[in-house]
């Protein structure tokens, strides 16, 4: 059994850094004219852990809450990038479906001003909305019972402790409360920043898998260009279909160059553990200087591991959601994480751990997949983050 370091989480190289949204600049999501409530959906046609009928029936009752609560707003339904059909299951009625609209942290950020409320059963885009600035529902305490996986339900219970309780709504009379948070610059954080490129000159490169991150990212982007504005700055992404609802020519102007890698799965087919070798020597030829600077918002995947184990006297700091400090660097949290039974190895993730990233000359990484074949994998390094980073900021 692969453990980390259970202290690592009270190490100073790790920090917290508040209201990483700061930086985007005002909003304008606090005028009194916004009159759009936004319901987020979710991609349930797969989800074999449930009720479906039953959820489709809670779901509508969500809905009828939004109707009810919000009077006077404009009522918009946003589909999750993996929904199909399941908005046609919907009582939809005084909805209007938001088609094409991109990812939920994008879409509100463009839209800010019109923004008064948004809500969802479980998904991510209510911590997102949280973050920067709007009021944030979530329904999912309503479904326990109708989620039949224990592991799945404390993972979503895990996600969302960092939400205030006005923002999880576990009766369906229950009122809605505003609670919205302004937004304060993070002035140690600045500071950190700040000595970060006094100490460090090179280019900066700016590692992502999640679609979600990216506006976070854009407010990094304009610290750093507040801070030293020549500084040049380089998108790296890990491409998966949820890029694919993204122009990434909209985002040129803050990045002056943006690498797209395809998306590199623990496989033991041949072709993509090529693809994966290709991948890896592409990134160990990249014109990276001794003075460049490694900022990683991938959380431990393969283009990541490849950037800090190929360029490891490089500075490097890495961004993670504080919940991954308890979920994924606290062994012993919710109970179950080391648990044989509930994770286990693949034969490939145990081929790249002993074999295959050695040989490529990688820190090694633990994956793990649910033992149902319904729960999100684990992925974490071997080595505690602070033997990796020099520093790791949750936010």
């Amino acid at each position: 059994m692969c453990r980390l370091n259970p202290t690592q989480d009270s190490t100073s190289k790790i920090h917290k850094i508040s209201w990483i949204n700061f930086w985007l600049g005002d909003l304008g999501n606090d005028t009194v004219s916004a009159e759009w409530a936004v319901f987020f959906g979710e991609d349930f046609k797969n989800e074999s852990s449930m009720n479906r009928e039953e959820f489709i029936s809670k779901t509508n009752e969500c809905l009828d809450y939004v109707r009810r609560h919000c009077v006077g707003c404009k009522l918009f339904y946003k589909p999750h990038p993996g929904e199909t059909y399941e908005q046609e299951l919907l009582n939809l009625s005084g909805f209007e479906i938001l088609k094409n609209a991109g990812i939920s942290e994008t879409f509100l950020w463009r839209n800010a001003p019109n923004v008064k409320y948004t809500f969802s059963i479980r998904s991510t885009s209510a911590l997102s909305a949280y973050q920067m600035g709007f009021n944030s529902y979530v329904f999912f305490k309503i479904f326990d019972k109708i989620f039949h996986n224990k592991i799945a339900t404390e993972f979503t219970r895990a996600w969302f402790k960092g939400l205030p309780p006005s923002s999880c709504i576990e009766d369906i009379d229950q009122r809605t409360l505003e609670n919205k948070i302004k937004l304060n610059e993070d002035t140690k954080f600045k500071g950190d920043m700040g000595k970060l490129l006094a100490d460090n000159a090179g280019n900066i490169w700016i590692i992502v898998d999640h679609t979600g991150f990216l506006v976070s990212i854009i407010s990094i982007v304009k610290l750093i260009k507040k801070l030293d504005n020549s500084r040049r700055i380089n998108l790296v992404i890990m491409r998966h279909h949820r890029w694919n609802v993204l122009d990434l020519s909209e985002f040129n102007l803050f990045f002056n160059k943006i690498i797209i890698f395809s998306r590199v799965f623990y496989s033991l087919k041949p072709g993509k553990l090529f693809n994966a070798i290709k991948i890896s020597r592409k990134i160990k030829n990249l014109d990276i200087g001794a003075d460049d600077i490694i900022i990683d918002f991938g959380n431990h995947n393969f283009i990541s591991n490849c950037f800090i184990s190929y360029y490891k006297n490089n500075s490097k700091i890495a961004f993670m959601p504080k919940v991954l400090e308890d979920v994924y660097f606290k062994t012993n949290y919710l109970g179950f994480l080391d648990s044989g039974d509930d994770f286990k190895f693949t034969k490939a993730s145990f081929f790249y751990n002993k074999l295959f990233e050695p040989l490529l000359g990688l820190h090694r990484t633990v994956f793990k997949q649910g033992g149902d074949g319904h729960v999100g994998n684990l992925l974490r390094f071997q080595k505690p983050v602070t033997d990796i980073y020099d520093k790791v900021y949750l936010f």
